[in-house]
């Protein structure tokens, strides 16, 4: 009896390093893979945006594309600071006005475009994978715990050097 249990505890072992855990690596190098290339993704569409100082619906669904291209979904954030002047008592004071996706979507689904920037304003992005990827699929099997569905998240942003908005 203690033979076929050693047995099936080898068994168990060897298909464990066999198979599951090279497959878990492999699964894990793709994670690397697509973090690289949602990483170039973004930063090539904030950089065209920071250059240009505009973007259109057509650039914002490319980006998409190219994310969805990973085999991922993502949820993508952007956020808007526009530099405000002001006045206090005599003193010139500074500070940022704030949109965010909602007023973006908005801008974009009025003119197919958002070209709300000025030279000095900041534009940011920020991307996270909604589902969970093969390697967190296998790692919550062996582990036999829930484990975060983020494992590919991105945030880049700066300052806008260009304006259509002269």
């Amino acid at each position: 009896m203690e033979d076929s249990l050693a047995m099936i505890f080898t068994f168990i072992l060897a298909v464990l390093l066999m198979f599951l855990f090279p497959l878990m690596d492999t699964w894990e190098r793709q994670d690397d893979m697509s973090y690289m290339l949602a990483y170039s993704k973004v930063v090539d569409f904030v950089d065209s945006v920071r250059n240009t100082g505009y973007f259109t619906q057509d650039m914002l669904d490319q980006l998409s594309d190219d994310l969805t291209s990973t085999g991922n979904i993502f949820e993508i954030q952007m956020e808007h600071r526009k530099l405000i002047y002001g006045s206090n008592g005599g003193n010139l004071v500074t500070g940022y006005l704030y949109s965010f996706n909602d007023q973006i979507e908005e801008e974009l689904e009025k003119n197919n475009r958002y070209d709300k920037f000025d030279k000095g304003d900041y534009f940011f992005v920020s991307i996270k994978n909604t589902n969970k990827t093969q390697s967190t699929l296998i790692k919550e099997f062996l582990y036999s715990s829930s484990l975060s569905s983020l494992k590919i998240g991105v945030p880049y942003g700066g300052m806008i050097r260009n304006s259509t908005n002269l």
